[in-house]
């Protein structure tokens, strides 16, 4: 793939590509990620699994999870790049993603409620960009699950 964990070694975020699962183990998709990511790219797609997330163990001191919003660990992943901590992605997979119906994020009406909240609650954004991002964000769900 090109990449080598030698190379990652700059990085404080390193997060790899998965693949998503049916309840009886069948992949259903292979999910490639892009090998950075901005803050704009993550607010129009989340496209990291965070289960495929390593975090240098000297910033998850200073940062923590925020339990006030549904997706947490997607608010951290911004909070990280707004702070300016370089993400590196490995284009291989490496985590099997098991997609329930009954899972919190399964419900995609009211993962899209949160998305709108965090948009509009957490990252303060006004509304125009709020439409904007949730409509790419719509959009990208479509494709991600559905295409």
């Amino acid at each position: 793939y090109g990449y080598t964990w030698e190379k990652m070694e700059d990085c404080d975020v390193v997060y790899t590509s998965y693949a998503m699962i049916d309840a009886d183990g069948r992949i259903q998709k292979n999910r490639h990620i892009e090998d950075k990511v901005s803050f704009d790219m993550l607010l129009r797609e989340n496209f990291i699994c965070f289960s495929t997330v390593l975090v240098k163990s000297c910033i998850t001191k200073q940062y923590s999870m925020i339990s006030n919003f549904f997706h947490e660990d997607y608010c951290f992943l911004l909070r990280l790049l707004q702070a300016g901590f370089v993400f590196s992605g490995l284009d291989e997979v490496l985590v099997y993603y098991r997609v329930f119906d009954e899972n919190r994020s399964g419900d995609k009406l009211n993962a899209a409620k949160y998305r709108w909240l965090i948009y509009r609650k957490y990252l303060k954004l006004n509304l125009m960009q709020s439409v904007w991002y949730f409509i790419k964000y719509a959009l990208n769900g479509i494709k991600k699950y559905y295409l």
